[in-house]
């Protein structure tokens, strides 16, 4: 049943987003994009620029628009085309696009929201001019929405906004494009490893909040100096970590394997996937391995906390505790039943809680909420969230 507005309309969502979009945030807006058809809201997917998460839409043939012209003919030609569309909702995704948003919204005088991925006070830590005047210039444009979801509730009290709403990710698991066993011995022989060598990894951009020099120091660290790290990224701080790990003495045990386009078959690989950043949202890397049957070692920051149990679901470490982390990390490595316990707890108790209906459904009632349909669930007030989210 589709969902009305005040006005008998159905609710008519126009998702905004950067071409270039990668992450966790691109994952979110590809499984969306899966699953619109499914939910009682309209939703149309629109791009300024073009890049790698427009290929993906294209790929999988998923219906967009791509606005290509120079940044103000696209501000106004979106705004125009929303003006055209009575009771619309625009909805953006990540810092710079929720700038423009509440520039466009203003423009074609319509309600607008937006999806929180990441601690916004952290997003431009590579860049102290971006952290200086984008985060405040994005926090500011946050202002004007009638209010935003977030991924992980520990963001609300950063946001300068009354309501918000909870979306859980959602995480649709694509299987190895060959057996587990076959992943597992051709990532060993691809680094000349002996087959039976224990593989700690990672998948993350090079970015300062994914705090990669303490994974490093870890295993530099670990008592086990037979176990390698394989590190899934790229990015301009690559030449920095190859040089601590050169400095750490354990380059050798250390991969950069670069960008990669079949992660499945990475996490297949591994023993144990590790995810030491300062700050995340809802980590999709965690529910992949996991449903993958890789165990999670994590920072405990709230956006892991909330995934993994620590001893039950995964291992937590404190932030920045490279010799704590060394000491799991060799627990880990070495006891398999452990790793096996981890994972089917994992499987049973959390992958369920992130599926497509559920943030198909958090999104249509945030919608509500925003549009005055349903009562405040979560308000800057109040100290805890509504079980119904």
């Amino acid at each position: 049943m589709r969902r009305t507005n005040r006005i008998g309309q159905p609710v008519s969502v126009v998702v905004l987003m950067a071409g270039n979009e990668r992450g966790g945030a691109a994952t979110h807006l590809l499984t969306l994009a899966r699953h619109a058809s499914g939910s009682s809201v309209s939703f149309e997917f629109v791009f300024f620029g073009d890049g790698v998460l427009v290929q993906r839409f294209a790929e999988e043939g998923h219906c967009h628009t791509l606005w290509s012209g120079t940044l103000q003919q696209n501000v106004r030609s979106l705004a125009a085309y929303l003006k055209s569309k009575p009771g619309v909702i625009l909805h953006s995704h990540g810092p710079r696009m929720n700038v423009l948003a509440a520039r466009v919204a203003k423009k074609a005088r319509c309600a607008w929201t937006s999806t929180i991925h990441s601690n916004p006070r952290l997003d431009f830590l590579s860049s102290r001019w971006k952290s200086a005047v984008l985060v405040p210039l994005h926090l500011h444009s946050l202002r004007s929405s009638v209010g935003v979801f977030v991924v992980s509730k520990a963001f609300a009290d950063l946001l300068p906004v009354r309501t918000v709403a909870f979306v859980p990710n959602s995480v649709e698991i694509t299987p190895p494009s060959k057996p587990v066993s076959e992943c597992r011995r051709d990532l060993r022989r691809a680094l000349n490893l002996p087959l039976e060598t224990v593989l700690l990894g990672t998948a993350a951009r090079f970015d300062p909040v994914k705090n990669i020099p303490t994974l490093l120091r870890a295993v530099a660290h670990m008592v086990r100096s037979d176990v390698h790290l394989v590190i899934a990224g790229d990015g301009p701080l690559r030449g920095e970590y190859e040089n601590l790990a050169e400095s750490l003495n354990i380059r050798s045990r250390v991969h950069f394997l670069g960008f990669l386009d079949q992660v499945s078959n990475f996490y297949a690989a591994l023993d144990a996937h590790v995810l030491v950043s300062r700050s995340e949202g809802t980590p999709f890397s965690v529910l992949e391995a996991g449903g993958l049957g890789v165990p999670t070692v994590g920072s405990d920051i709230p956006g892991i906390r909330n995934l993994l149990d620590d001893g039950r679901t995964g291992r937590l470490v404190t932030v920045n505790d490279s010799r704590t982390l060394a000491d799991v990390l060799d627990e880990v490595a070495t006891d398999a039943g452990l790793r096996a316990r981890l994972v089917k707890e994992f499987q049973a108790t959390v992958l369920p809680k992130f599926t497509p209906k559920k943030m198909l459904q958090a999104y249509a009632r945030g919608y509500d909420l925003f549009a005055g349909l349903s009562p405040a669930v979560r308000t800057r007030s109040e100290n805890k969230w509504s079980d119904r989210w």
